[in-house]
């Protein structure tokens, strides 16, 4: 599947499965659109089984419907930084093969990564969670910054109760 047709097939529904995306899904906002934008009240955008091919960048992009990420795999760059998550954000089960970045994100409702493998570093950086977090389970081989910094002003924000918990690799990486 190329990009373009990746692009509209994720704007246009609400439940994907075992797709293979070829080209890049690289998109940033203009003031009519965004990537998963949904005009429904209460829509879920369920994302199953889907291999991104090539880059998955969503920068500066407001995710207004909750969005569960399932299955995926990213093989390569998967940046959502200064994405707004408005909206439940769930990713399980997912292979991210390359860098992956949630810096500056804002995560406004319940947050879950779940069984995920990163094989490459995990950006968090000034990233804030609102609601609940749950980050369970995960393998880093490299690391994340999600508990790194804690006493300084570039560390990520939880304002609400965080579970934290069974997960192999460096959670705490200082940057």
């Amino acid at each position: 599947m190329k990009q373009i047709e990746a692009l509209l097939l994720l704007k246009q529904n609400n439940i994907l499965n075992n797709i293979v995306i070829e080209g890049e899904v690289f998109e940033f906002p203009d003031k009519y659109r965004s990537i998963l934008k949904k005009d429904k009240k209460n829509k879920e955008q369920i994302i199953i089984n889907l291999i991104f091919k090539s880059s998955f960048i969503a920068g500066c992009i407001s995710f207004d419907s909750k969005i569960s990420f399932i299955n995926c795999v990213f093989e390569n760059v998967a940046i959502f930084h200064g994405a707004i998550f408005e909206k439940e954000v769930i990713f399980e089960n997912c292979t991210f093969k390359s860098v992956s970045e949630f810096s500056s994100t804002y995560f406004l409702k319940k947050t879950s990564f779940i069984d995920c493998k990163f094989l490459e570093f995990l950006s968090f950086s000034t990233a804030q969670f609102d609601e609940e977090l749950t980050f369970k389970k995960n393998h880093l081989n490299k690391g994340t910054d999600l508990l790194g910094n804690l006493n300084k002003p570039i560390k990520v924000l939880f304002k609400k109760e965080t579970f934290i918990e069974d997960n192999i690799g460096n959670l705490g990486i200082n940057i």
